[in-house]
């Protein structure tokens, strides 16, 4: 972590806080440092607009620091997030458990505890969580310096932001990582294969999957190694089911079934996944056999990156959410992850601000604990991925065996 440097003064006020990335975790900050009194600006690659792409995201467990970090207005208009606002009405609906299922014969196997269970559209959540906050989009990060007091951000237009404390929440690929960590910030690929898409259907289609679905999140595996997973994605008009949004996750080892370079394009994606869920019980079957020739299928590689010890330079610099631990999804703990850090960090942050601690000693404890939780979570969800994807060991993979709960040491032991 570094060693005290008592002539750095990144904790004099005014105190200003530069956060890379308005995702999520990015943005749960800002809210949370807003709320406090904590000055801040985030700065983000993408354009305003983001990606084409949306997907659904579960947090749970983490659902109590929710109220610590966001105002009652900001608490007021998240339910506009969820996947399927507002078919649920105006509050939205809390889940209490995720269905995991046979989808060879669509028999029910378990219901995992999910209390305080919340899905939410990635672009919602973000329309939601960036209300009154300064974001500066197309800002790509090119190099962090440090003079004597605080810290310069640099960006690739030629502009830098000055400030006392970087937070890089800037993905899995974080370029904040890199800058930190050099080659110990790669991430790592593993052998399995997954695609990733939201699809329109007819409306009488859409009635009969939505009619068959499970409410919060229906998990399925099929015995010969095959992970899918669907929800609802988005409800434009929830009078007319011809515009209601699914998604669709599946992934595979690639054992069970490689994909060419040649067959490597959205319509072989396609044709290949069709091929492989034509076996299956509805409503999976047709939700895959009905998605319209010409659909994206995006091309996805899945990777991980397992925290280790960064320098936060005198507390100039930390990471958070997947910058900070990129995960597996098969356990549905990333956005969790996220939100306990954004809580963990605003609290250590105001406890700075109080003069309670030195930012030293708060950017210390939560590396420490991020570290520590970040690595284990890691292990246990690639754990629970490679398991998915192995019937005859699934029944004994950790979200069958200690479901989907806040990974600690107690935790980890029995799932082990």
């Amino acid at each position: 972590m570094g060693t005290e440097n008592l002539s750095v003064e990144s904790d004099t006020w005014p105190f200003h806080v530069i956060i890379i990335g308005a995702g999520a975790g990015g943005l749960l900050i800002a809210q949370g440092l807003k709320k406090n009194g904590i000055s801040l600006t985030v700065y983000e690659k993408e354009p305003m607009e983001g990606r084409a792409r949306d997907w659904g995201m579960a947090y749970f467990w983490s659902s109590e620091f929710v109220p610590q970090l966001l105002s009652q207005e900001i608490l007021d208009k998240l339910p506009t997030a969820e996947i399927d606002y507002p078919l649920k009405g105006p509050e939205g609906a809390i889940h209490e458990y995720v269905t995991m299922r046979n989808i060879d014969t669509g028999e029910e196997l378990k219901k995992l505890p999910t209390t305080g269970g919340r899905r939410v559209s990635r672009r919602r959540l973000r329309h939601v969580l960036r209300t009154g906050i300064d974001v500066q989009y197309n800002k790509i990060v090119t190099e962090i310096s440090y003079p004597s007091t605080g810290v310069v951000v640099h960006f690739e237009d030629g502009t830098s932001a000055s400030g006392s404390l970087v937070i890089g929440a800037d993905g899995g690929g974080s370029r904040v990582r890199r800058l930190i960590l050099g080659e110990k910030a790669e991430l790592k690929h593993i052998p399995i294969i997954m695609n990733n898409f939201n699809v329109q259907y007819t409306a009488e289609q859409a009635l009969f999957i939505q009619s068959r679905l499970a409410k919060f999140t229906d998990y399925g595996i099929h015995p010969k190694g095959f992970f899918y997973l669907m929800s609802m994605q988005n409800v434009p008009d929830a009078s007319d089911p011809s515009t209601w949004y699914f998604q669709l996750l599946t992934s595979w080892h690639e054992n069970l079934r490689a994909i060419s370079e040649e067959e490597n394009t959205s319509e072989g994606r396609l044709k290949i996944l069709k091929e492989l869920t034509a076996d299956m019980a509805e409503p999976r079957k047709s939700a895959m056999a009905w998605v319209p020739d010409g659909t994206h299928i995006p091309r996805d590689r899945m990777a991980v990156w397992s925290p280790v010890p960064w320098d936060h330079h005198d507390g100039r610099v930390t990471l958070a959410g997947d910058a900070a631990h990129s995960m597996t999804y098969h356990r549905g703990q990333g956005l969790n992850n996220c939100i306990n850090d954004a809580g963990n960090l605003v609290q250590l942050l105001v406890e700075v601000k109080n003069g309670i601690k030195s930012i030293y000693a708060a950017l210390t404890a939560y590396g420490e604990e991020v570290v520590k939780r970040g690595a284990a979570e890691v292990e246990l969800s690639m754990k629970q991925t490679m398991m998915v994807h192995d019937w005859e060991n699934f029944m004994e993979s950790p979200a069958m065996k200690i479901g989907l709960m806040k990974n600690t040491a107690e935790v980890a032991s029995s799932g082990s």
